[in-house]
């Protein structure tokens, strides 16, 4: 009996395999994973439609400092009130926070990590506004 070509035997080997992996795949414990039914942050993201958001900001609430600004924000289906700080930096990178504005218990903030040169704080202005909205510029050319 002839052994078979080394060639021919490498499709095989591949076919064997994959039918390895796909049984060990199938051997996966689902109950060890919750699904999105059972996590009320995926239920309630998933509710969101594009363009119908249930946060508006309540713009005569807008507070210009030299580092920030701060606008409260209002969820329309829960009546929670929350407080959108956003800090212009260096090289156009901006710090976008959303906080409750009275928690039950207040969140774990982990403090900044940046290690090193931190980047500098860049003075915000109201460009534009308008009866809904609100525009800010930051920086110079270069920034």
């Amino acid at each position: 009996m002839a052994a078979a070509a080394p060639g021919r035997r490498r499709p095989v080997l591949l076919l064997l395999l994959g039918a390895v992996y796909l049984g060990l795949s199938a051997a996966v414990d689902r109950s060890n994973f919750k699904t999105c039914e059972q996590s009320s942050f995926c239920r309630r993201q998933r509710s969101f439609q594009p363009g119908r958001s249930p946060y508006r900001a309540l713009l005569d609430s807008l507070q210009l400092s030299p580092e920030s600004v701060t606008v409260q924000v209002v969820n329309e289906a829960t009546k929670v009130p929350l407080q959108l700080e956003l800090q212009a930096l260096h090289s156009n990178i901006t710090r976008l926070r959303l906080r409750e504005l009275r928690p039950l218990r207040p969140r774990y903030e982990v403090p900044d990590v940046l290690v090193g040169d931190l980047p500098h704080p860049e003075p915000l202005s109201v460009s534009g506004r308008d009866e809904g909205s609100v525009e800010l510029s930051w920086g110079g050319p270069g920034c």
